[in-house]
């Protein structure tokens, strides 16, 4: 005879009954009202949360995913084991940052791997942040019954440059060059002139020519790499770089990188 039962039984003719698995509380032995942890209720029954098996009681069944962000910028997902369904696309988002996402495709590559091409708008700053989304991650499912815990991957990509950019870039290496011989040869001279205005006045138009491109002026872009390319060097050495992580601020939008700024803090542009 049981006259007070415990919390994990129920009463039925003045005797005391153990609830079904996986019940945390229960009215009788066809009807839970709670689950242990890591089972939920759903119409009077337990079952373990997806990701979690067990009969008495809810195992975490290990499951997760890394990318991978190859040379040529595509992108592989690489989970832990087998998928019970093939990934598709309609389970997948793809976010950049300072560009855009022209269009993508997912395929297959192995029993746990898929690939992701892309097709982005114009040519990759390095180290450029890539972010895949899992739409519903849950309906994401191992073979084994795990599911993966991970809302969104991310990773930095390679620098990729459009063949335009490509010549941009080699002539603002050139006129960046040529500028610096200029600056340092000037430097000599002012060295043995006893009046420095003549340098002074010299790196003074340098700065302001290279501050053209900032204007609302139409550019092409090699005309403005060529204005760009005479702001790259510095005489007096940046000390915030000492103390301040460059990493520790947001990217600047696309063409503050394009003009060769890497941060959105001021400190660190001066």
């Amino acid at each position: 005879m049981c006259e007070t039962c415990h919390q994990w039984q129920y009463k039925a003719n003045d005797s005391c009954y153990d609830c079904p698995p996986l019940c945390a509380q229960c009215d009788s032995k066809n009807k839970c009202k709670s689950c242990i942890n890591n089972a939920v209720l759903n119409s009077g029954s337990c079952a373990c949360s997806p990701g979690y098996i067990g009969i008495t009681e809810c195992t975490f069944i290990p499951f997760n995913v890394s990318l991978v962000v190859n040379k040529n910028n595509t992108l592989v997902l690489a989970f832990s084991d087998m998928l019970k369904k093939g990934l598709n696309h309609d389970q997948i988002m793809m976010q950049i940052h300072n560009n855009k996402i022209l269009s993508w495709s997912i395929s297959q590559i192995s029993s746990k791997e898929y690939l992701i091409s892309c097709n982005f708008d114009g040519g990759i700053f390095k180290g450029t942040t890539i972010i895949v989304h899992f739409i519903n991650s849950t309906s994401i499912v191992s073979v084994s019954g795990g599911v993966i815990h991970e809302d969104y991957l991310s990773g930095s990509l390679y620098e990729s440059l459009t063949s335009e950019e490509q010549e941009v870039a080699q002539i603002q290496n050139q006129v960046s060059s040529g500028v610096k011989i200029l600056v340092g040869s000037s430097v000599v001279l002012a060295m043995l002139n006893p009046n420095p205005s003549a340098l002074w006045t010299m790196l003074n138009t340098i700065q302001f020519i290279s501050y053209i491109p900032y204007a609302r002026y139409p550019l092409t872009d090699k005309i403005s790499a060529f204005f760009k390319s005479m702001s790259d060097f510095n005489l007096v050495p940046n000390l915030f770089l000492l103390f301040i992580d460059t990493n520790q601020s947001n990217p600047p939008y696309y063409q503050a990188r394009k003009y060769g700024y890497d941060s959105l803090l001021i400190l660190l542009n001066v």
